[in-house]
C-alpha cells in the first residue's frame, strides 16, 4: 500500500487535515502536523493536566533558525 490515505478514492481534500501525523506518511505522504499545531495541541491540554507535559515538536529539514524561535515564542 502507499501508507498513507493521501490519493484515497472517497476522501475529499477538505477532509484530510484530520488525518495529519507528525511526519509525512509512506514514501509519496506529503502532508504533516504544522509546527505551530503540536505546540498549540499541548496548549489546549494543559489546563486538563495536573503535572508536567512534553512533546516533541517534528519540525522539517528546511526548517530554519527563525522557524525554531518562533516555536520556543509560542510555546512560552
Amino acid at each position: 500500500g502507499a501508507m498513507t490515505v493521501e490519493g484515497a478514492p472517497f476522501l475529499k481534500d477538505q477532509h484530510l487535515p484530520v488525518f495529519d501525523c507528525a511526519s509525512p506518511c509512506g514514501k509519496i505522504g506529503k502532508r504533516s502536523l504544522s509546527i505551530q499545531s503540536h505546540i498549540l495541541m499541548m496548549a489546549a491540554a494543559q489546563p486538563f493536566i495536573s503535572g508536567a507535559i512534553s512533546k516533541t515538536i517534528n519540525m522539517p529539514n528546511e526548517a530554519t533558525v527563525e522557524d525554531a524561535k518562533n516555536a520556543y515564542m509560542l510555546s512560552w
